[in-house]
């Protein structure tokens, strides 16, 4: 290196470029921007915060390791339904304004928001090998909230204890049913896990069960999915066709008597995070970003949540993916292109026909 200089001094420009390529050449390599990086943990200092907005608690205890490593950031989280999250987006965007760094909402209500240019992509090293992720790098789908059929194991003796969907239309359950006007999702889930064989979705064989479930049990309708599966916990009712698996885990892990319908394959909605394109706070967005993707924080997180994860690596020792295998239940995606707008509302219809309450008296609540 030094000869080459030598010999270039006082020959000119060309030279100099030369020399130039030459130390860029023999430098030692810049350190990758990648996770913890020095370049980004600065940067990050100097931003000071990260925002999130989500459809879930980001509590302190999921929170701490993320903290502990980097001090000098400090957490703001604001929790919003997905659907409000991406109108606010979108008008917020329209004014100029750019007031948070990262979103976690599901799947199916994101695509307005990435047509509208607003994320950024991100290579998201710690999702290698994840399932159910799309096919771009605008966000990673991270947890997801399966639905699936419940019973009281103590009210219902152990002969009698339904083993699959067609038990579910069993007369005797008459009286004993409860079902929620919040899963008008329900009859698109079975359109898409009957689905015919050129993939496309079943409403026939959808709706034909579920007006017979409803017409032969009449069972009582609440509203959310909590109070409901508290309800079959306790026995005031035996059986509910459908609910939250994270909801009723989260009672099976305290000791109440219900169990899962062991139907071998259900359906999952997937939250998905998300970076903004212009987030006000970039690197502290990725850091981040980062965690919640790594073992440690997604483990935290699903866990704390009753959630389902798709690092299949991870999903050998989180709570509900293990519980829901030992149950024998594994679960697929339900592909955004089947989420439309269309599609849901048609389900929507049809569920809140069938239970005879009115349009929107239904919640997304767990």
């Amino acid at each position: 290196m030094v000869e080459h200089v030598a010999k270039c001094v006082g020959i000119g420009v060309g030279c100099l470029f030369f020399v130039l390529i030459l130390a860029m050449g023999a430098a030692p390599a810049a350190e990758s921007v990648g996770d913890g990086s020095v370049q980004r943990i600065e940067a990050a200092k100097k931003e000071g915060q990260v925002v999130v907005w989500h459809n879930g608690p980001l509590t302190e205890p999921m929170l701490k390791p993320f903290t502990s490593k980097y001090p000098f950031l400090k957490v703001k989280g604001w929790r919003t339904r997905g659907d409000d999250a991406v109108i606010k987006t979108i008008e917020e965007a329209k004014a100029g304004m750019y007031n948070y760094d990262l979103l976690l909402i599901g799947e199916e209500e994101i695509p307005v928001i990435m047509n509208a240019s607003l994320l950024a992509k991100y290579d998201w090293p710690n999702t290698k090998g994840w399932i159910n992720q799309p096919g771009h790098d605008f966000y990673r789908a991270i947890i997801a909230t399966a639905f699936v059929p419940a019973f009281n194991s103590k009210t219902i003796p152990a002969a009698e204890w339904p083993k699959d969907w067609e038990d579910l239309k069993d007369p005797k359950w008459q009286g004993k049913a409860i079902i929620s006007s919040s899963g008008a999702d329900t009859p698109l889930f079975t359109a898409y896990l009957w689905r015919t064989k050129d993939q496309e979705l079943n409403w026939e064989k959808s709706f034909a069960f579920w007006r017979e479930v409803i017409q032969t049990t009449k069972p009582k309708v609440g509203r959310g999915f909590a109070g409901p599966t508290e309800l079959l916990a306790t026995g005031a009712a035996a059986v509910m066709p459908m609910t939250v698996a994270n909801t009723a885990l989260r009672m099976i892990w305290q000791g109440a008597p219900v169990k899962l319908l062991p139907v071998k394959r259900i359906i999952a909605r997937n939250s998905v995070l998300a970076i903004m394109s212009r987030a006000p706070h970039p690197n502290a967005a990725r850091l981040f970003a980062d965690y919640l993707t790594s073992k440690e924080g997604l483990a935290l997180y699903a866990d704390t949540r009753g959630m389902l994860v798709n690092s299949p690596e991870l999903g050998k020792s989180t709570k509900t993916n293990k519980s829901l295998a030992d149950f024998g239940i594994t679960f697929e995606d339900l592909p955004p292109r089947f989420a439309t707008e269309e599609n849901v509302t048609k389900a929507s219809n049809f569920w809140f026909s069938e239970l005879g309450v009115k349009a929107g008296k239904g919640s997304k609540e767990e």
